[in-house]
């Protein structure tokens, strides 16, 4: 069974300028980092790697960040980095969520992603893996562009209305292969994983940013297009954010 998934999960960060960094931000300004920048030890990959264990650490259930319809399982208490706010989006459809965030948090989103992963001596899908030769990281992008040519996905992310997606190849991540516990809802039933590390590779797009003081609305749309109607993928989040 291949292990791919397709998903948008969206995350909020502070950032640093209109893609430049200043080692420090008014509260009260809109800032977002490009792909390259980092507040403290976290950059994009960092963030990716810590918001991928979170969703899939979780069951398939309301616990699930990914699966939460209220916004209470992403309250700063249960968030996985300190000083950063992850805001999940969701396994597509249209969701509708309210949170609390700190002023002085980093926010960070992925409107748009899909990733793959894989178990080194799979008993239940020995003959999936690496050709001879092959690399796990190249053998993983290989089988991610077989299901998705990310260059095809639509990605919008308005705040109180605004666009803030200007150019969305800016925002274009590839992570680095990642060791990550994949929970039992999203393994093959008829295996055991237990204790093992999933290799793990996701792409699609993502934005670090700061948001100001106040009230706001924040929507994430990610699309996969497809030919019938029934195969295009969408997934909307809704937030209804307090920072303060």
């Amino acid at each position: 069974m291949k292990k791919l998934l397709f998903l948008s999960f969206l995350s909020l960060l502070a950032g640093c300028g209109l893609f430049s960094c200043k080692e420090e931000v008014e509260p009260d300004t809109l800032k977002i980092f490009s792909l390259t920048e980092k507040v403290g030890n976290y950059g994009y990959k960092e963030l990716e790697e810590a918001s991928l264990k979170w969703f899939f650490g979780f069951p398939t259930d309301p616990t699930n960040p990914l699966l939460d319809e209220t916004g209470t399982q992403s309250i700063t208490a249960k968030q996985p980095v300190p000083g950063f706010t992850i805001l999940p989006s969701n396994f597509g459809g249209k969701t509708t969520r309210t949170l609390t965030i700190p002023a002085s948090n980093h926010v960070y989103l992925t409107p748009l992603a899909s990733l793959v992963w894989y178990y080194e001596n799979d008993a239940c899908d020995p003959d999936w893996k690496p050709a001879a030769g092959q690399s796990l990281k190249d053998f993983l992008i290989q089988e991610l562009a077989k299901f998705w040519d990310t260059s095809k996905g639509v990605v919008s992310i308005k705040l109180d209305g605004t666009e803030l997606v200007t150019d969305k190849n800016l925002l274009r991540l590839k992570s680095d292969v990642m060791e990550i516990i994949i929970h039992k809802d999203f393994n093959n039933p008829q295996c055991d994983y237990t204790g093992k590390k999933a290799k793990t590779l996701s792409e699609g797009y993502s934005m670090l940013l700061k948001i100001p003081k106040g009230k706001h609305i924040l929507v994430m749309k990610g699309t996969i297009p497809a030919d019938k109607p029934e195969d295009v993928f969408e997934a909307e989040v809704t937030w209804n954010l307090t920072v303060e």
